[in-house]
């Protein structure tokens, strides 16, 4: 069965909470925010929903991928709402490879277009080439280093690539 994309509803606040969590468990040092920060609380996942564009990838109806073009916690500024921002950017492992994270990023640049947005950025940790791969054949450019951006528990620093899509 293929993969649909489409944006997340309140109805998949449960599924996207349960994957966030996941994500976050699983790679602590690619995102910035912690579980603990983002919460288990059903309301903190429709909240982010309704305020941002969500798009979600789903195999036979279970959410298998995601990505988030801030909208509602976008720049505010006159003077950057021509821009936004893409974060949490997730594909389950067991669904690698069959191109979720490439159509959910295409669902996302979409949606900017469609909003009239001018350029999206995002951040990728250095350590996570299939990422970088990924961004840089959907057109993101690198333009910056920031080092240190993430402290681990263990006392590590990761750096991340500050990229950008000229829409």
């Amino acid at each position: 069965m293929p993969i649909d994309i489409r944006l997340l509803a309140a109805a998949d606040a449960e599924a996207f909470r349960d994957l966030r969590q996941r994500s976050l468990h699983d790679h602590p040092d690619v995102y910035h925010s912690t579980p603990e920060e983002w919460g288990v609380e059903i309301e903190t996942y429709r909240t982010r929903i309704a305020a941002n564009d969500v798009a979600g990838a789903f195999d036979d109806g279970r959410l298998v991928a995601f990505a988030v073009l801030a909208i509602g916690q976008a720049r505010k500024g006159v003077k950057q709402r021509h821009k936004s921002e893409v974060w949490s950017v997730y594909t389950a492992p067991e669904t690698r490879g069959r191109g979720a994270a490439r159509r959910v990023m295409e669902f996302i640049i979409g949606r900017a277009r469609e909003r009239g947005l001018e350029a999206l950025v995002l951040s990728v940790v250095t350590t996570n080439p299939a990422a970088v791969a990924l961004y840089e054949g959907l057109g993101f450019e690198r333009y910056g280093l920031e080092k240190g951006v993430i402290k681990l528990p263990d006392g590590r620093y990761v750096d991340e690539y500050l990229m950008e899509l000229r829409l």
